[in-house]
């Protein structure tokens, strides 16, 4: 709540003492009385709630400033990922990447805290790719060929979005979704799963 409504319905808390104490011919004493207990007990709950809400958003802001944030810097050669969050991303997988009619099969792993000094070193991200039938395909020149003709974007309007799921050393889930665009990627957002 803000402060001006706490204010507002504190003076109307009063102002309804004072005339509740008027219609009932209450002596004046004793309506003043009532009028400051009346004040007095809402401050004391506007406290009681305004110091809880604080409490929660204190709490929620040291949970996200200690979270892993995994996010993908390059797509082309291969996909690298960065962990630039604060601790450490445990069990990274990815949702699979559907371009054309392959299918790219990201595959997952446990990455180690990346401190503040090392904040360049990234991860290679190995890939599997499978056609329309399921078959995977594995000679490594088409492999190269299908990874360089599909997953770059081609047009301005050609994006796509890579979601990357990772838990946190307390066992919190989380997912970041990056947007690949044809001059890089960028991070849309990060949410927590559970």
């Amino acid at each position: 709540m803000k402060p001006k409504t706490a204010i507002i319905i504190g003076i109307l808390i009063v102002t309804v003492a004072i005339g509740l104490g008027w219609f009932f011919k209450v002596p004046a004493d004793d309506t003043m009385g009532h009028a400051i207990l009346a004040f007095t007990a809402w401050a004391i709950v506007w406290y009681t709630l305004e110091t809880r809400r604080l409490a929660d958003v204190t709490e929620r802001q040291l949970h996200i400033s200690l979270q892993p944030i995994v996010v993908a810097t390059q797509i082309m050669p291969e996909p690298r990922l960065l962990n630039i969050g604060k601790s450490s991303a445990l069990h990274v997988t990815f949702e699979d990447v559907k371009r054309g009619e392959y299918t790219f099969k990201l595959k997952g792993w446990e990455l180690c805290l990346v401190h503040d000094s090392m904040r360049d070193q990234s991860y290679g991200v190995p890939i599997e790719i499978y056609d329309a039938t399921g078959k995977q395909k594995t000679t490594s020149g088409e492999v190269d060929r299908i990874k360089r003709d599909c997953l770059p974007c081609r047009g301005e309007h050609d994006t796509y979005l890579l979601f990357i799921h990772y838990d946190d050393i307390a066992g919190g889930k989380w997912k970041s979704t990056c947007k690949v665009k044809p001059n890089g990627i960028s991070l849309e957002k990060v949410e927590v799963v559970s």
